[in-house]
């Protein structure tokens, strides 16, 4: 692909980020959402530890640090992709996108690119206002490989988002499919309770075997503690593979569902 057939892709890009700054209101809702998340996330922790200073080898101050991370990281990919690319299958309008000369995977990868630097913004700028109000963060302990963990963990989650969305085809409906996606991202990635907590057999699976832990515990985990470079290097290469194999899987099964479109005319 030419520089000229990048370009209209990075308009898509363009396009994400005015999706989240064009509304101010929608700005000041999900710097609320996010402070409010932590608060609560916070106040709850407090309780669980009950006065203790260590809890699974995790001191109250560095759980805190994670859980902030954790929402914050979260909020990053909060944008409800796979509704409406529901909404689009249901309507009919996703028939006048496939006629267009754009390839409609790479369309949604920077389209969700452009809609999540914003959103980190807003993250960092809620994660900053905690530090500075209510309690002293650690910084990162590597700063390069925290970074490249969080662009692996955008595109885990917008790859499988669109393997999500393209199954909408054959469901019409996204309640069902957003709720396993909320269930399986909730509980795998660490998002909830880090993955260290979890039994020995269930942590290895969840850490060393499936994708999910590359989207907040795996860039918490290096923002926390120190990486080699070969360790870093073995998880990039895990974490690459899964978002090829999910953009393989969204790329064939939207190809079968853009045939169902073409015979049957929707």
């Amino acid at each position: 692909m030419g520089r000229l057939g990048l370009s209209k892709y990075f308009e898509w890009l363009k396009i994400g980020i005015k999706i989240q700054i064009f509304d101010r209101g929608i700005i000041l809702e999900n710097i609320f959402s996010l402070i409010s998340q932590i608060f609560l996330s916070y106040f709850l922790w407090k309780g669980i530890y009950g006065g203790r200073d260590i809890l699974n080898g995790r001191t109250f101050s560095q759980m805190i640090n994670y859980i902030v991370l954790s929402v914050g990281i979260s909020n990053i990919f909060i944008y409800p992709n796979i509704y409406f690319m529901s909404i689009d299958i249901r309507s009919g309008n996703i028939a006048y996108t496939l006629l267009k000369p754009l390839d409609y995977q790479m369309q949604f990868l920077f389209k969700n690119i452009g809609i999540i630097i914003p959103m980190s913004m807003i993250s960092l700028f809620s994660v900053l206002l905690f530090r500075i109000f209510v309690l002293p963060l650690d910084g990162p302990v590597n700063f390069v490989y925290f970074i490249i963990s969080i662009f692996l963990s955008a595109l885990t989650v917008i790859t499988f988002d669109f393997v999500l969305g393209v199954i909408c085809f054959w469901t019409e409906n996204s309640w069902g499919i957003n709720t396993f996606k909320f269930t399986i991202i909730s509980f795998f990635s660490g998002k909830l309770i880090p993955l260290d907590f979890f039994p020995e057999y269930l942590k290895y699976i969840s850490i060393n075997i499936l994708p999910f832990s590359g989207i907040i515990f795996t860039p918490i985990d290096i923002y926390q503690n120190y990486w080699s470079i070969n360790y870093f290097l073995m998880y990039l290469i895990r974490q690459a593979g899964w978002i090829v194999l999910f953009i393989l899987l969204g790329r064939y099964l939207f190809n079968l569902a853009r045939k169902q479109v073409f015979i049957n005319g929707g």
